[in-house]
């Protein structure tokens, strides 16, 4: 890739920072403003396949206007192409202290308040998005990214969105690069992603609220919820309403299962 075909936007490195289904992830500068950036490139094998670019283009489009509609989704400012290469442009969130930029390094160290405090952000991103016909399809938290400067937490990278309306984009698509991380779709999703829906993302919201405060092994669980949900972090189980929540969204998930319902019973849980 030749970087320097970009003009108005600066490589910091010829490493990436990272790397997702269709895309990879590289730290700039925008010279007109003076700011850093976060820039993703489409991979180099996908650059010549239609759906792929379709995919790519349609995250740009999804992210740059739903993020007028919810403080809570990393904006793309800018999409472009040089020669066969697509890139797209965000805003810079920095990286944590264990240099990541996404929050999968809080698993099993998250606090119930910070938890729900996450998951209620990420559900008014996810809100706005069916509201307007867009499926995330991956949401987990290697795409919900933190920003200290406004203590938000975000939720990133439509690269899988599936859009079901025609209200957003002109030209709608019902196809799906791959499904998200597997643990976080519903079961019957795993293997036919023409089954992802509003209430795979609403699936998803619970999962990661439920891996946010216990870790690595909800990963290997059998969509049955423990009689006790543990706070790893606290070294104590959470309280009723927790537990409540997972088995609603988890063993009792329903394919009509909507964000609304999942915030109502996610606002009864105690916030410490």
């Amino acid at each position: 890739m030749d970087f320097s075909a970009l003009f108005r936007y600066e490589i910091n490195s010829a490493e990436r920072i990272g790397a997702g289904g269709c895309g990879e992830l590289w730290s700039g500068k925008d010279r007109l403003l003076d700011e850093q950036i976060a820039l993703k490139t489409i991979r180099d094998e996908l650059a010549t396949s239609p759906r792929a670019v379709r995919s790519f283009e349609m995250e740009a489009i999804a992210a740059a206007r739903l993020a007028r509609e919810s403080p809570y989704i990393v904006p793309v400012r800018d999409f472009g192409r040089v020669g066969d290469w697509y890139y797209l442009v965000m805003e810079w969130v920095p990286p944590d202290v264990d240099g990541r930029p996404d929050i999968s390094s809080l698993a099993g160290r998250c606090s119930l308040g910070r938890a729900r405090q996450i998951l209620l952000q990420v559900a008014n991103a996810v809100d706005k998005a069916h509201k307007r016909g867009i499926v995330h399809s991956d949401i987990s938290p290697w795409n919900i990214m933190y920003k200290p400067s406004s203590d938000r937490y975000m939720l990133s990278d439509f690269g899988l969105l599936r859009v079901v309306y025609k209200d957003l984009l002109s030209v709608p698509s019902r196809t799906v690069l791959s499904g998200g991380r597997t643990a976080f779709l519903p079961p019957y999703a795993r293997n036919d992603f023409e089954q992802i829906s509003p209430a795979s993302d609403v699936y998803a919201l619970a999962i990661t609220f439920w891996y946010l405060l216990s870790g690595e092994q909800v990963l290997r669980h059998k969509e049955a919820v423990p009689g006790a949900v543990r706070i790893d972090v606290a070294q104590r189980d959470a309280p009723s309403q927790v537990r409540q929540l997972l088995v609603r969204f988890v063993e009792e998930h329903g394919r009509d299962d909507s964000v609304e319902e999942f915030v109502e019973m996610l606002q009864r849980v105690p916030a410490g």
